[in-house]
């Protein structure tokens, strides 16, 4: 035995009891018996488990093949008809779609075993292939195939270890075949689960591997054997940096489009994670066919705060803004606007009210810039704007008046035309307001997670307290990552006991700036 076979499922977790040993032998239990009393060289000798007799899968399915050859049509094509095959030889790689579905890389090989050839379907990035319906897509694959492809095995999103050693790791394939088989581990459709290694077992090559967000058709389709390693840049349809550039067209200011650019090669490192390829390692058996090309090493982007400023001054269509706002990150536009909050006209705080009386209509065609369409992500289906409004004091505002009422404004992590520290606050259900030493009114900034609560012992309550009093040192501070919080101090005791709507006066702040001192 050797390393491709003693690590397959046949040798490591099939194990047979008598009554479906005699099942799939068609021998009677009594000639099982007998056969193991006289220790038959012939027959598969049989372990001792609890007090029960049980037969390597390895053995029961080799006995069939070799001695009861009327049963062979029962044994799984992955299994191999002779004891070590050699490599198997590459026959083609073509294309195969599959409706609602998607497209499929199919490489054909022939095994050295004499039965007839096995393909692999590799789903392309674009493929909506769900681990629930790779069963079916095994099936529906199989009979579009040639019919002289005896099994095709399609890879399901999971992956295994190798039981003696978890260090290496390879992907769980579905795998129907043409002829009723026994199934150790079964699925609809009559296919079965097989690991990596039972396919490489038969095949005896190092099969190739593309990581999610690598596995590009055209490369699967191209690929060879010999063929050195690809490098491909990340690519899934839900969050495609393509969205970001397409914001920007050649007219567009050289600023702009340098900002764009930082911006989706963000979201293009955010999507490649810490790594070139995924975790899959098994030797031999799997190699890794294609890296990617953003380097892991590399820092992620952060936009400055006039990058920032400049994308969510850009003017698009509800289409272009949609999908761009759409796969940025939450954090995409810090400092300048990470949140909207709501001001209702039956219940806004007098500080509020004053902000919100300050505001002024931007000219119409400004209401398509980006920072008009991130607020109105946050306005309820049926809720139509009726003015876009801005802040004259703090031209980075973008602020809507829905036909509700409400007012969805846009807050970042800092409030840049503040003035001294926060003198003091009053903070409602949805929007949280603060007056400055200059007596002026200003949103209080968000700290880019979950928008600010009161009345519990929490992160929401904790969070607003941390804010206010780094606003009550500096009101133009940017308070995302905020200092040790402190929760014993009378600032906390007030925001964690009681509701909104609440005050928190100049002689709170003065007593949580002390506690910091």
């Amino acid at each position: 035995m050797n390393v491709w076979s003693e690590r397959t499922s046949w040798n490591t977790v099939v194990w047979l009891n008598v009554e479906r040993t005699a099942e799939l032998t068609g021998l009677k239990v009594d000639t099982i018996y007998h056969y193991v009393s006289r220790k038959d060289p012939k027959f598969p000798q049989p372990d001792s488990r609890g007090g029960r007799t049980y037969f390597a899968g390895e053995q029961v399915l080799r006995y069939i093949l070799e001695h009861r050859r009327r049963r062979r049509s029962i044994v799984s094509r992955l299994f191999p008809r002779v004891p070590d095959p050699n490599p198997a030889q590459f026959m083609s790689a073509e294309p195969c779609n599959i409706p609602d579905i998607g497209r499929f890389a199919i490489h054909t090989w022939r095994p050295s075993d004499g039965a007839g050839p096995v393909a692999i379907a590799y789903p392309d990035r674009e493929n909506t292939l769900h681990i629930n319906n790779v069963p079916k897509a095994a099936a529906a694959l199989l009979n579009q195939l040639p019919p002289r492809i005896d099994a095709v095995a399609v890879p399901n999103g999971e992956t295994a270890s190798l039981p003696d050693d978890r260090s290496q790791t390879a992907p769980i394939v579905v795998v129907a075949e043409r002829q009723p088989v026994y199934r150790y581990d079964p699925v609809d459709h009559g296919a079965a689960r097989y690991k990596w290694w039972d396919l490489a077992n038969l095949l005896r090559v190092d099969l190739p591997w593309w990581s999610p967000l690598l596995n590009d058709l055209d490369a699967m389709l191209a690929w060879r054997p010999g063929a050195s390693t690809e490098q491909i840049t990340p690519y899934t349809p839900s969050i495609d940096p393509g969205h970001i550039t397409a914001l920007a067209s050649p007219g567009d200011s050289a600023p702009l489009c340098a900002a764009v650019d930082k911006l989706a090669q963000r979201i293009l490192i955010r999507l490649n994670g810490r790594d070139r390829h995924d975790t899959n390692c098994l030797t031999p058996g799997l190699v890794q066919a294609a890296v990617s090309t953003v380097d892991p090493t590399e820092p992620v982007p952060e936009l400055t705060a006039d990058e920032a400023a400049l994308i969510l001054h850009h003017r698009a269509d509800r289409h272009a803004a949609t999908h761009a706002l759409r796969v940025a990150d939450h954090w995409a536009f810090m400092p300048v606007l990470t949140h909207a909050i709501k001001i209702s006209a039956s219940s806004a705080t007098a500080m509020a009210r004053q902000w919100a009386g300050r505001l002024t209509d931007v000219a119409e065609q400004r209401r398509t810039e980006l920072g008009f369409w991130h607020v109105s992500r946050y306005m309820g289906a049926g809720v139509e704007p009726v003015r876009w409004l801005t802040d004259l004091d703090n031209p980075h505002t973008w602020a809507i008046e829905a036909n509700n009422g409400t007012i969805y404004a846009g807050v970042g992590t800092s409030t840049p035309g503040a003035l001294g520290q926060l003198t003091e606050a009053e903070i409602d259900h949805q929007a949280a307001f603060f007056r400055d030493t200059a007596g002026q009114v200003w949103p209080v900034p968000d700290t880019g997670f979950d928008y600010y609560r009161t009345g519990y012992n929490g992160a929401g309550p904790q969070r607003l307290a941390e804010t206010l009093t780094l606003l009550a040192a500096d009101a133009r501070t940017d308070v995302h990552k905020p200092p040790h919080f402190d929760p014993d101090t009378d600032l906390y005791r007030l925001i964690s006991t009681h509701d909104t709507p609440l005050t928190v006066t100049a002689e709170l702040l003065a007593a949580a700036r002390a506690s910091r001192a």
